[in-house]
């Protein structure tokens, strides 16, 4: 169920539930397993999926502007434990900054999830800025920018 308000962000109620402790090992362990058994492309477009479908837990084909597109995407991140995003518009993109993404525990749980993040936000803002009607000539990328992950979509 959705939330009715249309000022209140609205996310799955698959989503509303704080994470298991565990999950951030959990996804440590799978990314590492991942990394072990897939090529590096195989790997990136798993996540680039796994992040399309991140996505359709949001949806945001009745947003028109950047501010309910912010308030949305930082429900769910704030949710998730996945941190929160400030969203700018610059010269050639949209640039989304996000903070406060992966745990901040041992390299060993920590290193995964910094592998797996940037095609995981990627496929997920990418999706997203589809879902607002963005056109296909325009790109979605993220890499990390000290402990930021900068997605930046535009040409």
């Amino acid at each position: 169920m959705m939330f009715e308000d249309p000022k209140t962000p609205r996310v799955s109620s698959a989503f509303r539930a704080t994470p298991p402790a565990g999950a951030s090992f959990l996804v440590a362990m799978i990314a590492r397993e991942l990394a072990s058994a897939a090529t590096e492309d195989q790997s990136h477009g798993f996540y680039v999926a796994v992040g399309k479908r991140i996505a359709d837990f949001v949806p945001l084909d009745d947003v028109e502007d950047l501010g309910t597109m912010t308030a949305r995407i930082n429900a769910l991140w704030a949710t998730l434990g996945w941190g929160s995003a400030v969203v700018t518009v610059e010269d050639s993109a949209i640039v989304v900054r996000q903070d406060g993404l992966y745990p901040e525990t041992e390299a060993e749980i920590a290193d995964p999830w910094k592998a797996l993040l940037p095609p995981l936000m990627e496929g997920t803002y990418d999706s997203w800025f589809r879902m607002m009607g963005s056109s296909q000539a325009l790109a979605t990328t993220a890499e990390w920018k000290e402990q930021t992950l900068e997605i930046r979509h535009g040409r």
